[in-house]
């Protein structure tokens, strides 16, 4: 997946968790994973920007909670699906919750 040593606070990456597009970000020490797209228009949410454990869309600014994926606001109108998240022998691993 991705080794936990080469994920940066604040620097949303895309990985790719069997087929499925998933958004990787370590914030304030943690770790969060929502699903790539952003429910919207398909936005790519590993472009976005991140504050206050929140992260916006880069194409149309809908921002969704990174704990949890709800909508905090759109214009979309469905949150983002959320990753269980862990590190494990070193690598990050994800999971649907």
């Amino acid at each position: 997946m991705l080794a936990a040593d080469g994920l940066r606070d604040e620097e949303p990456r895309l990985v790719d968790a069997g087929g499925t597009a998933v958004m990787v970000v370590r914030h304030a020490g943690e770790l969060y994973a929502l699903s790539e797209r952003c429910s919207h228009l398909g936005g790519p949410l590993h472009e976005g920007t991140i504050e206050d454990h929140r992260i916006t869309c880069p194409l149309h600014d809908s921002v969704f909670d990174l704990r949890d994926g709800a909508l905090i606001h759109g214009p979309a109108a469905w949150p983002q699906d959320a990753w269980d998240v862990r590190v494990r022998a070193g690598r990050i691993e994800v999971r649907p919750r």
